[in-house]
């Protein structure tokens, strides 16, 4: 019995990637693999329609940990994380085993793959497209928070959220801090605003695009935001962290 596909462009900076994801409810998975993997994860998840309560990768984010890593493609199913067996329990169950440690800087993760022949799986089509003349630079980013106004220095395609946290910038409140997914994409609690420098950021995700669906277009999820620093003009980064806090 086939499934039906969705299909979806999304575009993280220069990166371009195209992907077809559907799932098998029908059919055993063909082979699983184990890596370990830093947070944040740098990929997004979701659950197969029913009967199934597999979770798959929905999105991979480029120069995320997980698009580092090579093994993991669109499509694969968590089958286990840690000693927890992951199978058939649901989008729920899943997360709380992924941030069920959240001092653990890194995850031991099994995945499953469906073949091709089998089942309808997730393929992915990736191009890397530089501009004519362009090349990614660091990028100057002027951040504002609670903490007050900091200027950093970030690399290109470096995921925001882990570099907001590596200098101590504060993105979560307490209920946040206790409570975020761990960059995965799921919880919607690392919200920035972009005041300016828009063009240096990775476009939207479909993550995004769901969690933040009634906030204003300037907002971002920092976890899901790669900061590609291919802007000709160079311009300056402004951001707002927890826009949300008035």
């Amino acid at each position: 019995m086939s499934t039906p596909q969705t299909r979806k462009l999304s575009s993280y900076g220069r990166h371009s990637i195209v992907t077809t994801a559907s799932a098998s409810t029908e059919v055993a998975l063909a082979s699983t693999y184990t890596v370990t993997l830093e947070r944040p994860l740098g990929m997004v998840l979701a659950e197969e329609p029913p009967p199934s309560q597999n979770v798959f990768v929905e999105e991979i984010a480029a120069g995320g940990n997980a698009a580092k890593d090579g093994n993991i493609k669109v499509g694969d199913v968590i089958v286990s994380v840690g000693d927890v067996d992951c199978q058939d329990i649901g989008f729920d169950s899943v997360m709380g085993a992924l941030t069920a440690d959240p001092d653990s800087p890194t995850l031991q993760i099994s995945f499953g793959r469906y073949t091709k022949a089998e089942a309808s799986t997730a393929n992915e089509e990736a191009t890397s497209v530089t501009p004519q003349g362009v090349e990614p630079e660091a990028v100057e980013v002027e951040v504002e928070g609670k903490d007050g106004t900091a200027t950093l220095t970030i690399q290109p395609d470096m995921i925001l959220r882990a570099e907001l946290l590596e200098a101590g910038q504060t993105i979560y409140d307490g209920w946040g801090t206790m409570m975020n997914c761990n960059g995965g994409g799921q919880c919607g609690l690392c919200m920035v605003e972009v005041l300016e420098g828009e063009a240096q950021l990775s476009g939207k995700t479909s993550a995004e695009e769901r969690k933040l669906k009634k906030r204003p277009d300037t907002w971002r999820l920092a976890c899901q935001t790669v900061v590609d620093g291919m802007d000709p003009d160079r311009s300056k980064l402004r951001l707002k962290t927890m826009p949300q806090k008035k």
